[in-house]
């Protein structure tokens, strides 16, 4: 049974549509400066996790490859995130848990990529529920999800070490 895009959309369900709105949303209003409290660089991880676990114990078989698969594309992802995060240039605000944060489109697309990712997956798994058996498939799903997970973690390790450490925005 081929599928049109158009026919994929317009069966979608609504929800979809509201996490799609939610993470433009976000990402759009990252493109501007802004102080953010330490907490929020640990919504994404605390949401990326779990999706991932679900994939080990619902989707495919737990297997030592998958496992080091999304392992090995975790460690690339924490170590990017924290590249990410210097690159960025975000500083701790003295003696609160806030960090300054410059605008950057990278969030925004990085948000993009993952819900499309996922919009993807989902549409594939619909029309045929076997493709997960293809070893392409099980290794792409396992690295993209490994590295976005890894990618949030290590923003948000490196944004625990800014609070504590520095840099810190400059006070007049």
């Amino acid at each position: 049974m081929t599928q049109s895009i158009w026919d994929t959309i317009a069966n979608t369900p609504w929800w979809v549509y509201v996490i799609f709105i939610f993470l433009l949303r976000a990402g759009l209003s990252a493109t501007k400066p802004r102080t953010v409290p330490l907490r929020s660089f640990f919504v994404l991880p605390a949401i990326l996790i779990p999706l991932s676990l679900i994939n080990f114990f619902i989707d495919v078989n737990l297997t030592p490859t998958n496992v080091g698969m999304w392992l090995g594309a975790l460690l690339v992802g924490i170590l990017l995130g924290k590249v990410q995060f210097r690159l960025l240039r975000i500083k701790a605000i003295p003696k609160e848990a806030k960090l300054h944060v410059p605008g950057s489109w990278s969030l925004l697309i990085v948000l993009l990529v993952i819900f499309l990712t996922r919009y993807y997956y989902g549409h594939e798994m619909a029309i045929d529920p076997d493709v997960l058996k293809q070893p392409k498939w099980m290794m792409a799903m396992f690295l993209a999800y490994g590295f976005f997970t890894g990618l949030f973690i290590g923003r948000a390790i490196s944004a625990v070490r800014c609070v504590k450490s520095g840099p810190f925005v400059a006070t007049a």
